[in-house]
């Protein structure tokens, strides 16, 4: 088993790697953009549309990050 410091600095390098992903795949989308790709993931947990796929973890993380979380409230 490896050093809990070694695993904890994993995790941590693990979550900047999740976060610079979404920051890459949502780079140029606005406030709206996301909105409307939250508004319309389907039943599959999924956004399809002319802007491409997208899962609703992707889109609700970034929102988060954003500062517009809430906005995926139920």
């Amino acid at each position: 088993m490896g050093h809990p410091l070694s695993q904890a600095l994993g995790d941590v390098i693990r979550a900047e790697l999740a976060t610079q992903r979404v920051k890459d795949l949502f780079r140029g989308f606005s406030k709206e953009d996301l909105r409307k790709l939250w508004d319309g993931v389907g039943d599959d947990s999924f956004y399809t549309g002319p802007e491409g796929e997208f899962d609703c973890a992707d889109i609700h993380f970034y929102m988060n990050l954003t500062g517009d979380g809430s906005y995926c409230a139920v």
